[in-house]
C-alpha cells in the first residue's frame, strides 16, 4: 500500500521529468490572473465613475465589456 506522501512524491517526480507541463500550466495560470486583474480594474473603474456621477448615472454606465480570455 502506497501512503499519501509516496503518491505526492511521485507526481512531484513526473513534474520534474516534464517540465512542459509545468512550464504550460504556470503560463495558462498567468494568463488567467492577467484577465481577472484587468476585469477587476474595469470593475474598479466603473465603481469610482459611478462614485463621481452618484445621482446622475445612466444604463450606460454600467454596460459590460466582456474581455476574450485566450484560454476559451
Amino acid at each position: 500500500m502506497v501512503g499519501s506522501d509516496q503518491v505526492f512524491l511521485i507526481q512531484v517526480m513526473e513534474y520534474a521529468r516534464h517540465p512542459s507541463i509545468a512550464s504550460s500550466t504556470l503560463v495558462e495560470l498567468t494568463t488567467r490572473l492577467d484577465f481577472f486583474k484587468e476585469r477587476r480594474s474595469q470593475l474598479m473603474e466603473q465603481l469610482h465613475n459611478l462614485d463621481l456621477n452618484y445621482g446622475s448615472t445612466t444604463s450606460q454606465d454600467f454596460v459590460y465589456r466582456p474581455l476574450s480570455p485566450s484560454w476559451s
